[in-house]
C-alpha cells in the first residue's frame, strides 16, 4: 500500500512539473511575439531622424497626420489639381472639411505634404510607431535632439530657437506667427549614430530650399500662420510624454504649448480610426488594437468581410500626370489592394448544412423561358400532327368499311330473284 501511494505522489509531482514548464514556455513565446510586433529603439530613431528637429508645432501635426495616410494622399492630390488656389480656398473645399484638422493644417506646407505622400511606406511606419507607443516615440525625439545638441548642430540655426526645460529640448520659431520648415542631412547633424543596424532615413534636399548663412541647415520660405494651426502641443513631462489637443476652431493666433495644454477643452490626443478610411495597420500590435474593433472595420469591412487596404505608390504618379496635363478636376480615388477574409462557417442561423443558391440573372431567366415556350410549341405541334394523322387513318378505314358494305348489299340484291320472275303455285 505504501509503495502504491508513493507511485501516485511521484506521478502527481511529475505532472505538475510538466504543467509548470509548458506554462513558462508559452509565456515566453507570447512575450517574444509581443516584443517582435512592437518597434525597437533603433527602428524608432531610424524613422524619426528626418523630422525630429522640426519645430514642435509642425512636428505634432505631422505625427497625427501620419496615422491617416489616405487623407494625406488626398490632400496632396487636391494641391496638385488646383495649383493656383490659395491656402484658404484649399482648406474651404468640401473634401478638406471631411479630413482630420491636422491634415488640413498641412495644406499650408506643400513640401511636407509632398514628402509624406511620396514616401507612403515611411509615413505608414511613422504612424504605426506613434500608435504603438506614443510615449516611446516622444522619448526617441528627445534622444535624437540630445544627440544633435551634443554634436553642436543647433549653433547655426537661423529661424529657430532651442530651449531646455526640465532636461527636455523644445524647438520653436523665432517669430511664432511664421513657421520655417528646415532641411538637414541626417548623416551629419546627429554626429555619431548610435544604431549601426538601423541607419537614419535620408531625404534629398528639395529644390526650393536655400542654404542658410552657416553649416548644415537649409530653409524653405516661411509660412505665415493665419489659419487654424495652434491647437496641438507636446506635454514634455519629467516622467511621461504625450500629445495634447484642443478645439481647432479659432486657433490661428499663437499660443504657448503650456497654454494649449491647460486651456479649456484640452485633452490627450486620441486616434480616430474612421479617418483611416479603410487603410490597414501594418504593425501587428496596432492592428489588434484598432483594426478589428474600430469603427472603420464596421464601416468598411462589414460583418462578412474584413478589408485591409494598403495605398500604393501609383496614386502619386497618376496625380502628377493629371496636374501636368492641366486638368482641374478632382483626382479619382487611389487604387487599393483589397484582401478579403472568408465569411464565418455558420452565417445563417447556425446551420452549416444549408446551401445558398445564387439567383440566376435576367438573361438566364429569359433564355430558360424561351426554351420552355419552344418546347411547349413543339409538343403542341407534334400532338396536333399526330391527331391529324389519326383522323385521316380513321377516315380511310371508315370509307373502306362503307365500300365493303355497299358492295356486299349490291351483290345480295343481284343474287335475289325478282317478284315478277317468281313462280306462282298452281
Amino acid at each position: 500500500m505504501n509503495w502504491n501511494k508513493r507511485k501516485q505522489n511521484w506521478r502527481r509531482l511529475v505532472s505538475m512539473l510538466a504543467l509548470v514548464c509548458t506554462l513558462g514556455i508559452s509565456g515566453a513565446l507570447t512575450s517574444s511575439i509581443a516584443n517582435a510586433a512592437s518597434f525597437s529603439a533603433g527602428e524608432r530613431a531610424q524613422i524619426l531622424a528626418p523630422i525630429a528637429l522640426y519645430p514642435d508645432s509642425l512636428l505634432s501635426h505631422i505625427l497625427i497626420a501620419s496615422t491617416y495616410p489616405l487623407e494625406v494622399v488626398q490632400a496632396c492630390r487636391l494641391q496638385l489639381a488646383h495649383p493656383n488656389w490659395s491656402v484658404e480656398q484649399l482648406m474651404a473645399s468640401p473634401k478638406a472639411l471631411e479630413w482630420d484638422p491636422s491634415v488640413v493644417a498641412l495644406l499650408a506646407f506643400p513640401t511636407v505634404l509632398d514628402k509624406l505622400s511620396s514616401d507612403l511606406e515611411w509615413t505608414q511606419r511613422l504612424g504605426d510607431a506613434f500608435l504603438d507607443d506614443e510615449v516611446q516615440v516622444m522619448a526617441s525625439i528627445q534622444s535624437l535632439r540630445q544627440q544633435a545638441y551634443e554634436a553642436d548642430s543647433f549653433d547655426d540655426m537661423a529661424h529657430m530657437k532651442v530651449t531646455r526645460v526640465q532636461q527636455q529640448i523644445i524647438i520653436e520659431p523665432v517669430n511664432p506667427q511664421i513657421v520655417y520648415v528646415p532641411y538637414y542631412s541626417t548623416r551629419v547633424v546627429y554626429g555619431h549614430w548610435h544604431w549601426a543596424h538601423y541607419p537614419p532615413v535620408y531625404w534629398r534636399p528639395h529644390p526650393h530650399y536655400y542654404w542658410g548663412h552657416h553649416g548644415h541647415w537649409r530653409w524653405n520660405a516661411g509660412v505665415s500662420i493665419h489659419f487654424n494651426y495652434f491647437f496641438t502641443a507636446f506635454h514634455w513631462g519629467h516622467h511621461s510624454h504625450h500629445l495634447v489637443v484642443t478645439h481647432h476652431h479659432r486657433s490661428h493666433h499663437y499660443k504657448h504649448h503650456r497654454k494649449i495644454a491647460v486651456s479649456k477643452g484640452a485633452q490627450r490626443w486620441q486616434h480616430k480610426p474612421h479617418h483611416r478610411r479603410g487603410v490597414g495597420y501594418k504593425s501587428r500590435s496596432v492592428a489588434t488594437r484598432y483594426g478589428m474593433h474600430s469603427k472603420a472595420h464596421r464601416a468598411y469591412g462589414g460583418k462578412t468581410a474584413h478589408r485591409s487596404v494598403s495605398v500604393t505608390q501609383s496614386t502619386r504618379s497618376s496625380s502628377k500626370a493629371m496636374a501636368s496635363s492641366g486638368n482641374r478636376a478632382t483626382a479619382s480615388q487611389p487604387q487599393a489592394r483589397v484582401h478579403r477574409v472568408k465569411p464565418p462557417k455558420k452565417p445563417y442561423g447556425g446551420k452549416s448544412h444549408q446551401m445558398v443558391r445564387s439567383q440566376p440573372s435576367k438573361a438566364v431567366n429569359a433564355k430558360a423561358s424561351q426554351k420552355k415556350s419552344y418546347a411547349a410549341t413543339s409538343t403542341r405541334q407534334t400532338k396536333a400532327s399526330r391527331s391529324q394523322v389519326h383522323r385521316q387513318h380513321q377516315g380511310k378505314n371508315r370509307a373502306q368499311s362503307h365500300g365493303k358494305k355497299h358492295s356486299q348489299s349490291a351483290r345480295s340484291k343481284a343474287s335475289a330473284p325478282k317478284r315478277s320472275q317468281r313462280q306462282v303455285r298452281p
